[in-house]
């Protein structure tokens, strides 16, 4: 089993100080959280207009949960990116 999930951004033409954030969101995996609960989140300020991170999400105790999830990319509180990710066996 894979032991942490990365996520990369890179910025282009960012706002001077734009507030960068990475939500992890889990849209379906059965009855274990209600549907669209944010599992985790990051906020970077971007120091310069092509700023770049990572986030890395380690994997829960009893393994990740087989189901569908969406990593959501904010910029100054606007959704600018949502990437679907499905877990399975």
């Amino acid at each position: 089993n894979v032991e942490h999930i990365y996520v990369r951004w890179h910025g282009h033409d960012l706002p001077e100080g734009a507030r960068v954030r990475v939500a992890w969101v889990a849209e379906d995996v059965g009855d274990l959280v209600e549907p669209n609960f944010v599992i985790d989140e990051t906020l970077t300020i971007a120091p310069v207009p092509n700023a770049s991170a990572r986030f890395t999400l380690g994997r829960p105790p009893d393994g990740w949960a087989e189901g569908k999830y969406r990593v959501e990319f904010y910029v100054d509180d606007l959704l600018v990116e949502s990437v679907k990710v499905t877990i399975g066996k």
